[in-house]
């Protein structure tokens, strides 16, 4: 006959508890994105993100062109082309939360409403500074080194339609591109391995500001493809501070657990470098 003791029993419990917080612990906060939502839903969101925005600017740049916009106003084409294409991205966000049997977006809400998001925010942008910082003065010495094809564009519509780009830059893209990223694609990777998931995330955010037309181009034709080399390492030596951005981004997310907080770093740190083109 098995004699019962009750305090062995509670020692049992104690030490089995102790035992499955520590296999459970990691190094990043849970997020209630993360827990709550499947894993085929954050696919859905970083496809949605990732390919809708390639397939919607495609046609969005194919209804500019037949009104005959990129002729006589290349810049402004070019502006509202990105206007409109983040702007239905975000749309068709905004259907997916709230069409969500789940009810995502109520925990999207959740996430602003709590006022660490905005710390973490700040300190976001603060780290995104710094980072910018460190490779200006890394590479101060580097002649041909400036901003990259991604940020022309962007200055070039700044200065020509500034209302239409603050809205881009600083409101739509954000949005879209951390739910694609951090929610689709981070928590898509679990959140025991979500430091890989911050890695992925930022290589990709990385290259889709990475001018690649351009780069293959040259590697394929050379100088007969008539672009200059010094465009291309300067495209090279741009990536990094991309890619070292969205791991900023990313580990807001993660250390944070909130997706307001990568969402609000990324649009201050937008809007400032807006206002500072602006000035210029």
């Amino acid at each position: 006959m098995e004699i019962y003791d009750p305090g062995q029993s509670r020692q049992e419990q104690r030490k089995e508890k102790s035992q499955k917080d520590k296999e459970q612990r990691v190094f990043f906060h849970r997020s209630a994105l993360n827990d709550w939502t499947p894993l085929w839903e954050k696919i859905a969101f970083f496809l949605l993100g990732f390919l809708g925005l390639q397939a919607i600017s495609f046609l969005t740049s194919g209804i500019i062109s037949l009104s005959g916009l990129v002729q006589s106003d290349y810049s402004t084409a070019v502006s509202l082309n990105n206007f409109l294409a983040y702007l239905l991205l975000l749309i068709a966000f905004m259907l997916f939360l709230v069409l969500d049997k789940r009810k995502s977006w109520k925990r999207v809400l959740e996430d602003f409403k709590d006022p660490k998001a905005y710390g973490y925010a700040l300190i976001c942008v603060g780290a995104i500074y710094l980072v910018n910082l460190l490779f200006s003065l890394m590479y101060s010495g580097i002649e041909f080194y400036g901003d990259n094809e991604n940020q022309e564009i962007i200055a070039q519509g700044v200065t020509t339609n500034p209302a239409l780009m603050f809205f881009s830059v600083a409101i739509f893209a954000p949005i879209c591109e951390e739910l694609t990223y951090r929610v689709g694609l981070v928590d898509s990777i679990g959140h025991k391995r979500r430091w890989l998931g911050v890695l992925l995330s930022s290589v990709i955010f990385g290259a889709i500001h990475f001018d690649w037309l351009s780069c293959l181009s040259y590697l394929f034709a050379g100088e007969d493809s008539g672009i200059d080399r010094f465009l291309v390492l300067n495209e090279l030596l741009n990536l990094p501070v991309y890619i070292s951005s969205g791991l900023v981004l990313g580990f807001t997310y993660a250390l944070s657990g909130r997706i307001s907080s990568a969402i609000v770093g990324h649009a201050v740190n937008n809007t400032l470098s807006f206002i500072a083109m602006f000035a210029l």
